[in-house]
């Protein structure tokens, strides 16, 4: 099981990056590369860790993941954009809800929310993006 969340961050970047055609994707990238890859795109970063004591010498772990689904220049037009938009992200969404353990690497993980906005780049136009908070709990013993 993961204790830690580079094993999931790592995980769901290798599981997106391997079916990123299927899931109708581009480039699949960590969160600090350039956001100049060619798109639709999912960047994936880490987030929060927590622990709980659980049991004895047993934590609850509380792994956090956020998925940037990053559809399209802000130069297509909005009607067509803000359909792409859903789309992109609900395919993401689904592809994650396939398997609820990560292979079995956490007791259950899913997307808990998803939020449609726009990322600023330093050069050229924005870039419509959803963001995708993926939860996973897991176990570990003490010292793990």
């Amino acid at each position: 099981m993961f204790s830690h969340n580079s094993e999931a961050l790592d995980y769901i970047h290798d599981l997106i990056d391997t079916n990123k055609a299927t899931i109708g994707l581009e480039s699949v990238w960590y969160g600090d590369e350039d956001f100049a890859a060619p798109y639709p795109a999912a960047v994936v970063m880490a987030g929060g860790i927590t622990r709980d004591y659980v049991a004895t010498r047993t934590f609850e772990v509380i792994l956090q993941v956020t998925i940037f689904v990053i559809h399209a220049d802000m130069s297509v037009s909005h009607k067509i954009r803000t359909r792409q938009d859903m789309l992109f992200a609900e395919s993401v969404v689904d592809f994650l809800h396939t398997d609820y353990t990560l292979g079995s690497n956490v007791i259950n993980g899913y997307v808990a929310s998803e939020t449609p906005g726009v990322i600023n780049r330093a050069k050229g136009n924005g870039v419509v993006s959803t963001s995708l908070a993926w939860i996973g709990r897991s176990r570990a013993p003490f010292g793990g």
